[in-house]
C-alpha cells in the first residue's frame, strides 16, 4: 500500500520545481505544458534520486519512515531545482535548427 509520505516525497519536489520554473520563465503554462513540464522533472529528479540512494549510499530497500521521507525530500528538492535551472539555461542557449530535404522519386 501507498503511503501519504510515499506519494508526498515523490510528486512535491517536482511541484515545487513547476512552479518555480514558471516564475523563472516568466510564463503562465496551459495545462499541457504544466503537464508535460511536470512529467519530465518528476521523471528526471525521482531517477537521480533513486540513482543517488541505489549506488551512492547503497539503500537496499526503501522504507518511507518520517525521517526517510525528509531527507529524501530535501535532496529531491534540490535536484529538482538544479534540474530547473539547467533547463532553462539549455532553452535560453541553446538553438537547433533542422533542415529536411526529400529525394525526388
Amino acid at each position: 500500500m501507498v503511503s501519504f509520505n510515499e506519494i508526498m516525497s515523490l510528486v512535491m519536489p517536482s511541484l515545487v520545481a513547476l512552479l518555480f520554473y514558471s516564475k523563472l520563465s516568466g510564463k503562465t503554462l496551459n495545462l499541457f505544458e504544466a503537464v508535460t513540464h511536470f512529467a519530465l522533472f518528476s521523471l528526471i529528479t525521482n531517477c537521480v534520486m533513486y540513482g543517488i540512494l541505489i549506488y551512492f549510499l547503497n539503500t537496499d530497500s526503501f522504507i518511507y519512515t518520517s525521517l526517510f521521507t525528509f531527507k529524501y525530500t530535501l535532496m529531491a528538492l534540490v535536484i529538482s531545482l538544479l534540474l530547473v535551472l539547467s533547463y532553462r539555461f539549455i532553452e535560453l542557449n541553446v538553438k537547433l535548427k533542422l533542415q529536411v530535404e526529400r529525394e525526388n522519386g
